[in-house]
């Protein structure tokens, strides 16, 4: 009879433990729903993305990769000398002007040129339109009622400056020189406009690099910056007709794949067509009336420009002036009086502030109502990478003060390079630039007040940040911000979570261009590290990263059984631009091992923590690193346990900072 009792008691005792535990468990579960619910989101979608998460094993390099040392400069501004005497000061902010010259005063006549044309039959050439004199006076502000125009002034019936500008035709009056302050600033909007700021060679390490102060102030203006975006063809043209222009109507019905099962290029840019820029569906031409627009084209070359070249791929350029705001006549002007060949300096400024400043003035002026404006800054970084150190303060600046004067509150603000640098020899003869020439800078700022109203949407675009995305994607993005309907299935926009399947090829990505790595391990040379060596520059990374206290070190345990031995293509190691034979990489390649191995594994921290590792080998040196951060897994079990957030985190320092 106790033998009974006892087997009784034990039942029972048993029952009320697995009825509480089946409690405790839906208690959790509810706990997390109602946490996952309020971001609309289920467990998995909540949990924070990683660059690791993609099908595609994305190549990444950082900014200040030990293969770029002998080719990388921060170089300080120069000393630009003036060519002009100094008559003359002009508000970066506004494009008004005011005369400073005292020892001209009162003997200075001035005259205007408005300058029209760049258009068909011949695009590489101004003509001048309407002229006025003025005598200014000393201290007198005033401004230019044009978009391209040059000022000249005599003394004496000498010629002592001469400039070209560009500026804002803001006024139906036919007078050009107009005293005091410009006072269009228009009333506010509901409507979303978009800003494009290209740096024309400009990769995401290439920006990270040169741009720290930018960087910082993009990111704490809510900004994004993408991680593994990557370009789709080879130069500036196939890469924007993607993000600006509707499926080509000569190339609607090709296939989107070649012969080979690749990417068609041809496609997206044809060799044999000459496209007719007037009749692309470009973005701007499918906005409402109502909206301003700009496209400011650094043409580098007067017989070149976006979609002008390369000569073989377009017609000669516009007819009309595509846009409400067009400074391809100024450019002409200019590039004739530099033949042809690109300065650093212009009469003792910067010449690609020039250029920036007028994207800021428009911003600064039109800030508040509808807009779309791009500016394509090409030649500072075409053919030096490093040339964008130049820029750095420059763009904080002008930044900050648009953000500060509230100009950006309706703005969604794109600051973007083309593709990386393809020319100099930082790009063409190390590792990492051929890896930086594939994978441009891209960043978006959202409005502060759409932060905060759409979080859903914000909490997506964040998220993609780690996916693997391309041109299309930015342009379903753009479409979504203006609200113009889109039909195509080649992009997904932004503000919803990307596909972390998505291959080279769903994103439209030729694969010369292809920065999703392959199986490395028949290119290793030598005896590969052992689990000791990865064990202990993973314990010497997270003592660097002072997450020594969070992380047990002693337990760190790789798994060699889960290695992967990565690298880019062949193509992407041979610099292949365009699609070459195989017998040609093999050539270019001259029996040569990869240069960097990436192997990619588990490594336990304890029972309830793993790190999924990115080890980057250099093999010519042994040297091994961590260039990304781990992704942090926690398993199942030990999730269901835990009621907080932290198990959702998967970079270690955030994971850290949950659980302190």
């Amino acid at each position: 009879m106790p033998l009974f009792c006892d087997r009784v008691k034990r039942f029972l005792y048993f029952q009320i433990l697995l009825v509480s535990t089946c409690l405790v468990y839906i208690v959790i579960f509810d706990k997390l729903l109602e946490i996952s619910g309020k971001f609309g989101k289920s467990l998995e979608e909540k949990r924070q993305t990683h660059l690791f998460d993609n099908a595609c094993k994305f190549v990444w390099t950082e900014p200040l990769d030990s293969t770029l040392r002998k080719y990388t400069k921060f170089p300080g501004l120069p000393k630009c000398e003036r060519i002009n005497v100094e008559l003359f000061k002009r508000y970066s902010a506004t494009g008004e002007f005011t005369f400073i010259s005292q020892k001209y005063a009162n003997s200075t006549d001035c005259e205007i040129q408005e300058i029209e044309g760049a258009l068909k039959p011949n695009p590489q050439v101004f003509i001048n339109s309407r002229n006025e004199k003025f005598i200014p006076k000393l201290g007198e502000l005033f401004w230019i009622n044009a978009n391209n125009f040059m000022i000249s002034c005599f003394h004496q019936n000498i010629l002592i400056f001469q400039k070209p500008y560009m500026g804002l035709k803001l006024e139906k009056s036919e007078k050009l020189y107009i005293t005091g302050p410009i006072t269009k600033f228009l009333k506010k909007t509901q409507k979303f406009s978009v800003s494009m700021l290209v740096f024309d060679s400009t990769s995401r390490a290439q920006f990270e690099r040169h741009m720290k102060n930018s960087l910082n102030l993009i990111k704490g203006l809510g900004g994004v910056v993408f991680e593994a975006y990557n370009k789709v063809g080879d130069n500036s043209a196939i890469n924007m007709l993607p993000i600006l222009a509707e499926q080509l109507e000569e190339t609607a019905e090709s296939k989107i794949l070649d012969t080979s099962g690749d990417i068609n290029i041809y496609k997206m840019l044809p060799s044999n067509i000459k496209l007719d820029p007037e009749k692309i569906k470009w973005i701007w031409k499918q906005l409402d009336s109502d909206y301003i627009t700009m496209l400011n084209d650094d043409i580098m070359h007067t017989h070149r420009g976006l979609f002008h070249y390369p000569s073989n791929n377009f017609d000669k350029g516009f007819s009309q002036n595509p846009t409400t705001f067009y400074y391809r006549p100024f450019y002409v002007n200019l590039y004739i009086y530099l033949n042809n060949f690109w300065r650093k300096c212009l009469d003792g400024s910067l010449l690609t502030e020039e250029f920036l400043d007028s994207w800021f003035r428009f911003e600064r002026i039109f800030g508040n109502r509808p807009h779309f404006s791009l500016s394509f800054l090409a030649s500072l970084t075409h053919d030096d990478p490093n040339n964008l150190n130049f820029m750095d303060n420059i763009l904080h600046e002008r930044l900050q003060y648009l953000n500060e004067s509230k100009r950006l509150e309706n703005t969604f603000l794109i600051i973007m390079g083309d593709h990386g640098n393809r020319v100099h020899p930082l790009n063409r003869y190390t590792f990492a630039g051929k890896i930086e020439e594939r994978a441009p800078f891209l960043s978006i700022i959202p409005p502060i007040k759409w932060q905060f109203e759409k979080k859903e949407k914000y909490y997506n675009l964040q998220s993609n940040s780690k996916r693997f995305i391309s041109n299309y994607d930015l342009r379903e993005t753009i479409l979504d911000i203006l609200n113009i309907p889109s039909n195509s299935k080649r992009g997904t926009s932004l503000f919803g979570l990307q596909n972390r399947h998505k291959t080279c090829q769903s994103n439209n990505v030729i694969s010369n261009h292809c920065l999703c790595m392959i199986d490395g391990s028949d290119e290793l040379e030598g005896i590969p590290p052992n689990n000791l060596r990865y064990e202990t520059v993973l314990k010497n990374w997270l003592e660097n990263e002072k997450l020594g206290t969070c992380f047990n070190l002693d337990e760190i345990k790789c798994d060699m059984e889960t290695i992967q031995y990565l690298m880019p293509n062949n193509y992407v190691q041979v610099w292949a631009r365009t699609k070459i034979s195989e017998k040609e990489v093999m050539r270019r390649k001259k029996g040569k091992k990869t240069a960097v191995i990436y192997s990619q594994m588990n490594c336990w921290i304890s029972s309830e923590i793993i790190l999924e590792t990115q080890f980057r080998i250099h093999q010519g040196s042994a040297n091994i690193k961590i260039v990304y951060p781990p992704k942090v897994h926690v398993p199942n079990h030990i999730k269901l346990l835990k009621i907080n957030n932290c198990q959702y985190f998967t970079y270690p320092k955030d994971y850290c900072n949950c659980i302190k």
